[in-house]
């Protein structure tokens, strides 16, 4: 967790990237089909799991196993660590934001696909719910997006590629995750707010931006003349620097 309260990497990263797979709506939909207890601390090793979810878009499945450990720590793909809940619960795609249970009903965890792919097999993970608890009730209160009339939507004023995969600087620097901006608009949104050829937004509105068409889909949301707030990175020659700025949209 971030000083200014926001998170990045670890569970939180893979809670808003469940969440973004399966769709908000339908992991409320779940909480309100299951006693939303915080037990995590009642959970142990050796019981048995419930996963329920919507896998290859099949409704209401659920697969059962044994959790073998309550707070596994992994390495995750994205190179951050997190603790998870580990079960041979089967999840597989679709299961991403999905309920882990126990025998009573209760959630214990959320869904966090296999973190490794189809390399291993028996080896689920989910979030404890004690961890994504306060996560899901900022998600709660966060507005849903709505697209709006072309003529309202906002505009940019940048060319840019997404980065999702761990690259480096030549300089052995690790390049940050997110939208590279590739070239600024005169006069556009972007070069008013002073980002610069080479910077990398990765939050829009305190929510990660991990590809251009969640960019734009956030820009086609918001109408011109909104303030929000942008976080992006700036390389100064030896590492990445964070900054979060308000800017003004402007309309296309």
């Amino acid at each position: 967790q971030r000083p200014d309260g926001s998170f990045h990497g670890g569970p939180a990263y893979y809670i808003k990237n469940a969440l973004h797979q399966s769709g908000v709506a339908k992991l409320f939909a779940v909480l309100l089909a299951v006693t939303f207890g915080l037990i995590y601390n009642s959970v142990q090793a050796n019981t048995i799991a419930l996963s329920a979810s919507t896998a290859f878009n099949l409704p209401q499945s659920v697969t059962a196993g044994v959790v073998s450990a309550l707070d596994r720590e992994i390495i995750t793909e994205s190179g951050e660590p997190g603790r998870f809940i580990q079960t041979d619960a089967a999840i597989n795609p679709g299961n991403s934001g999905g309920a882990l249970l126990n025998m009573k009903g209760e959630l214990i965890g959320i869904n966090s696909d296999k973190l490794f792919g189809n390399a291993v097999e028996g080896m689920g993970y989910a979030i404890p719910i004690n961890e994504a608890d306060p996560i899901i009730r900022d998600l709660m209160n966060k507005q849903q997006l709505t697209e709006l009339p072309e003529d309202q939507q906002s505009y940019f004023g940048i060319s840019a590629v997404e980065i999702n995969s761990t690259l480096y600087t030549n300089e052995g620097a690790v390049i940050p995750k997110g939208v590279y901006i590739s070239e600024v608009v005169p006069g556009g949104t972007a070069d008013m707010a002073g980002l610069m050829r080479g910077d990398i937004i990765t939050e829009f509105e305190g929510d990660s931006i991990v590809s251009m068409a969640e960019f734009k889909k956030y820009l086609a949301s918001y109408a011109k003349g909104s303030k929000v707030h942008v976080t992006y990175e700036r390389y100064n020659g030896s590492e990445y620097e964070e900054f979060t700025i308000e800017i003004t949209l402007q309309g296309k």
